[in-house]
Parts: structure tokens; sequence; C-alpha cells
């Protein structure tokens, strides 16, 4: 098939750093072409991919950038050039729905970390046009769209390196925000006695992060049982799954997949989780980790007791990711996806 891939233009692909869309279109673009399809990735210049690449923007604009004009130029190019394909996958959310009136060739769009359960007037505009979500509860909470099949995301597991040996830690990765619940992870480590290791980043354009951040983060943080890194680089990033004993996700939100997860067990490393949103779909309960009944704090340091002592195998964590959420199973699910808009 003849497919375009179109990313905004915000980062570039795959991202350097923090990047959640970009790395799924990343990894989704280029086992497409490992399967023999005919791919075009709309994304910034300096975007590395094995497809054909096509921009008319050279360098990332940066999140934040109050100037989005470069961004709506990038997708009225890529819609410009719609006809050339067999079938187009939107990345950018609204920034491509807003050109699928402009075209008949089949456009499906991609709900990355977008929840719309109360419903949203720019999006009940286009619920006609074909979704796709990445978790079962996602779909369950999107409600008037035309939601037509759900595809898990995937990670790059060569980047994990799988260790059995653990050097004791605990470990929370994710944006520093209420929602992701560091302050519960801060106080499982200290009622546990543990080192707790904590990487992510604090957005301090928005108030409210960064008010939280220095009021129920940084006062714990004494840099000996309670270490804050900030965003790291992926290698970084990889070494601390691998060494971690656990991985705390006591959320507060319905995580639409949460890739953390999928990261960790890739490591070798159990996950100890809320059950909110896609968490029961990601962690196997009681064989890649444990899901706790959200809210029960009691019940969450216990399970984090039992990875310590040993009840989880690190080996079906490895082999839970390399069943379902690697590339490979992603993309030939796409593909089924496209296949069956464009028959």
């Amino acid at each position: 098939m003849k497919i375009a891939q179109i990313v905004s233009p915000i980062l570039r692909v795959p991202p350097e750093k923090y990047g959640g869309t970009e790395l799924i279109a990343s990894l989704l673009t280029e086992e497409l072409v490992r399967l023999g399809h005919d791919v075009t990735l709309f994304a910034t210049a300096d975007s590395k991919t094995s497809a054909k690449l096509r921009s008319i923007i050279k360098k990332p604009i940066g999140i934040g950038n109050p100037d989005m004009n470069p961004v709506w130029a990038h997708f009225a190019y890529a819609f410009e050039n719609a006809q050339e394909f067999d079938v187009i996958h939107n990345h950018g959310g609204m920034y491509g729905l807003i050109y699928a009136p402009l075209t008949k060739v089949p456009l499906i769009t991609t709900l990355h970390n977008i929840y719309l359960e109360q419903g949203d007037p720019g999006f009940d505009y286009f619920k006609g046009n074909n979704f796709v979500s990445i978790s079962r509860a996602q779909r369950k909470l999107i409600k008037g769209l035309n939601v037509v099949d759900m595809v898990h995301n995937s990670i790059d597991i060569g980047q994990f390196k799988f260790q059995p040996k653990k050097k004791g830690y605990l470990l929370w990765l994710s944006n520093c925000v209420a929602n992701k619940g560091p302050d519960i992870a801060i106080k499982v480590a200290k009622e546990l006695g543990l080192k707790l290791i904590m990487s992510g980043k604090v957005d301090s354009r928005i108030p409210k992060n960064h008010r939280y951040f220095e009021k129920e983060v940084k006062p714990h943080v004494d840099g000996k049982n309670i270490i804050y890194m900030g965003e790291v680089a992926a290698d970084k990033k990889a070494k601390l799954f691998e060494d971690a004993a656990c991985l705390l996700f006591p959320i507060r939100w319905e995580e639409p997949f949460g890739m953390v997860m999928a990261e960790a067990m890739a490591s070798g490393t159990p996950v100890v989780a809320y059950g909110r949103g896609a968490v029961p779909e990601v962690i196997k309960d009681q064989e890649t980790g444990y899901v706790v009944k959200a809210g029960d704090y009691g019940a969450f340091v216990k399970r984090v007791r039992d990875v310590l002592d040993g009840k989880i195998d690190p080996q079906a964590c490895r082999r839970h990711v390399e069943k379902h959420f690697i590339p490979q199973v992603m993309a030939r699910n796409y593909a089924s996806v496209y296949k069956a808009l464009s028959a």
C-alpha cells in the first residue's frame, strides 16, 4: 500500500528526548517499511527514517512555541499531496482533521493521549471521521466519535536490556504532575525504607504543575534516599529501568496507555500500579506486576513488598512485552485497519 504518515513538526521523528506520539509514529513507519509498504513520512526535515521523507519545515518548532503557523502549513502541504496515497494516517489530531474534508482518500486519526468523555466541539464536528484508540479503556471514554478500531502502542524493545538482577531501588518515571502520583511514590518509598529514583519533566510553563512540584515533591528530595533526576536521555532512562526493582505507577487519572509500564517490563522490572485507564491492559496482574484498586494505598504497599520478595518473574515481564507491545504487532494491526478502510 501507499501510506502517508503525518506527524506534527513540533518535534522531530523520532524525538530526541520526550515525545510519545513522535516515537510511536517512528516505530510504526519503520516497521511498515520493513513489511514492504510504500511509506511517506511528513515530518521535520531533520527527522530520521527509512521511509520517504517530505517536509517544508527544516527544524522542529518546539513545544510551547506560540507561532503555530508552520504547523498549519505543514499539514496543508501533506494534504495537498493526498491523492498520491491509498491511506493517510494522521498523528496530529485537530491539525490533520481540519483538512480531512478536502480529500476522498481514506484517513485515520490516532487519538494519542486524548480522552473526550465530555465531548469536544472541535472533535464533534469531525466525529464521522475514522478514529483509532490506543486502548480499550480510552475507547470506552471517547463519546460520539467513529472509533473504528483499537491498536495498542509499542516500544522499541531493543532499547531496553533485560536484566533479572536488580539493584533494589524503586523507580518512578513520568511527567511530574499530580495525576501521575509522584507524591504517592515518595510516601511508599519512605514507608518501606527504600531508595526512590524519580525522573521526569516539570513543565514550569504551567503554574499549577510548578506549584505542585515545589510543594509535594521537592521538599522530600534529599539526593540520597529520594533522588530526583529531572528529564533524562533515552539511554539513561533505559538504564534506570534495567536496574530498578520495581516501577511505581500510582496514577490518579484514566491513563490512555502508559508506555513506561511496557518499558519497565521489557527490562524485567515488575510494575505496581493503580488499576485506572489502560493499566489492566498493559500489566498482566500477578504475572508481570500487580494491578491495585485505585486509591487503596495499603494494598499498593503490600504489592510492592510482594515484588521485592521475588513473587514476580522478570522473564515473564519480558515475554509479555515481546508478545504484545512490539512494533511488529502494532504495524500489523494498523495495516489491517488501513486495508479495511481502503477496500
